[in-house]
Protein backbone atom coordinates (compact mmCIF):
# COMPACT_ATOMS: atom_id res chain seq x y z
CA UNK A 1 0.00 0.00 0.00
CA UNK A 2 2.59 2.51 -1.19
CA UNK A 3 0.10 5.38 -1.35
CA UNK A 4 -0.58 5.19 2.41
CA UNK A 5 3.06 4.88 3.49
CA UNK A 6 6.30 6.70 2.82
CA UNK A 7 9.02 5.24 0.64
CA UNK A 8 12.18 6.74 -0.78
CA UNK A 9 11.51 4.76 -3.95
CA UNK A 10 8.09 6.27 -4.62
CA UNK A 11 8.07 9.89 -3.45
CA UNK A 12 6.04 11.22 -6.38
CA UNK A 13 3.49 8.41 -6.21
CA UNK A 14 3.07 8.82 -2.44
CA UNK A 15 2.71 12.59 -2.83
CA UNK A 16 -0.09 12.25 -5.37
CA UNK A 17 -1.95 9.77 -3.16
CA UNK A 18 -1.66 12.05 -0.11
CA UNK A 19 -2.88 14.92 -2.30
CA UNK A 20 -5.97 12.92 -3.26
CA UNK A 21 -6.77 12.31 0.42
CA UNK A 22 -6.54 16.03 1.13
CA UNK A 23 -8.50 16.94 -1.98
CA UNK A 24 -11.32 14.51 -1.25
CA UNK A 25 -11.57 15.74 2.36
CA UNK A 26 -11.75 19.37 1.26
CA UNK A 27 -14.20 18.54 -1.53
CA UNK A 28 -16.47 16.75 0.94
CA UNK A 29 -16.53 19.79 3.23
CA UNK A 30 -17.31 22.01 0.25
CA UNK A 31 -20.18 19.86 -1.02
CA UNK A 32 -21.75 18.38 2.11
CA UNK A 33 -24.24 21.27 2.36
CA UNK A 34 -25.61 20.14 -1.00
CA UNK A 35 -25.88 16.52 0.24
CA UNK A 36 -23.14 15.40 -2.14
CA UNK A 37 -20.98 12.57 -0.84
CA UNK A 38 -17.26 12.16 -1.52
CA UNK A 39 -15.45 8.90 -0.85
CA UNK A 40 -11.70 8.40 -1.23
CA UNK A 41 -10.97 4.80 -2.24
CA UNK A 42 -7.43 3.53 -1.65
CA UNK A 43 -7.05 0.20 -3.43
CA UNK A 44 -4.09 -2.11 -3.00
CA UNK A 45 -2.68 -4.14 -5.86
CA UNK A 46 -5.31 -4.78 -8.52
CA UNK A 47 -4.74 -7.20 -11.37
CA UNK A 48 -4.90 -4.87 -14.39
CA UNK A 49 -2.67 -4.09 -17.35
CA UNK A 50 -1.52 -0.91 -15.56
CA UNK A 51 0.09 -3.03 -12.85
CA UNK A 52 2.32 -4.76 -15.41
CA UNK A 53 4.48 -1.64 -15.84
CA UNK A 54 4.88 -0.99 -12.10
CA UNK A 55 7.95 -3.15 -11.61
CA UNK A 56 6.17 -5.03 -8.82
CA UNK A 57 5.77 -8.76 -9.27
CA UNK A 58 2.13 -9.85 -9.66
CA UNK A 59 0.82 -12.53 -7.32
CA UNK A 60 -2.20 -14.81 -7.00
CA UNK A 61 -3.79 -12.77 -4.23
CA UNK A 62 -4.13 -9.47 -6.11
CA UNK A 63 -7.53 -7.78 -6.04
CA UNK A 64 -9.67 -8.33 -9.09
CA UNK A 65 -11.20 -5.31 -10.88
CA UNK A 66 -14.74 -6.68 -10.43
CA UNK A 67 -14.22 -6.86 -6.65
CA UNK A 68 -13.45 -3.14 -6.60
CA UNK A 69 -16.43 -2.36 -8.84
CA UNK A 70 -18.72 -4.36 -6.54
CA UNK A 71 -17.52 -2.39 -3.52
CA UNK A 72 -17.96 0.95 -5.31
CA UNK A 73 -21.55 0.01 -6.15
CA UNK A 74 -22.18 -0.94 -2.52
CA UNK A 75 -20.76 2.40 -1.34
CA UNK A 76 -23.05 4.26 -3.75
CA UNK A 77 -26.10 2.50 -2.28
CA UNK A 78 -25.62 3.25 1.44
CA UNK A 79 -28.30 5.20 3.29
CA UNK A 80 -28.55 8.87 2.37
CA UNK A 81 -27.57 9.95 5.90
CA UNK A 82 -24.43 7.75 5.93
CA UNK A 83 -21.06 8.74 4.52
CA UNK A 84 -18.08 6.47 3.92
CA UNK A 85 -15.39 9.13 3.60
CA UNK A 86 -12.39 6.85 3.08
CA UNK A 87 -11.86 3.16 2.49
CA UNK A 88 -8.69 1.13 2.01
CA UNK A 89 -8.80 -2.15 0.10
CA UNK A 90 -6.03 -4.68 0.11
CA UNK A 91 -5.62 -8.40 -0.38
CA UNK A 92 -6.20 -10.39 2.81
CA UNK A 93 -3.02 -12.38 2.11
CA UNK A 94 -0.79 -10.12 0.00
CA UNK A 95 1.73 -12.82 -0.89
CA UNK A 96 1.48 -16.42 -1.92
CA UNK A 97 1.04 -18.88 0.92
CA UNK A 98 4.06 -20.96 1.85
Amino acid sequence: MIGKTNSSLSATYSATKYAMLGFSGALFKELRGDNIKVTCVNPGSIETHLFEDSGIMPHDHMLQPQEVVTLLLQISEVASNLLIDEITLRPLNPTATK
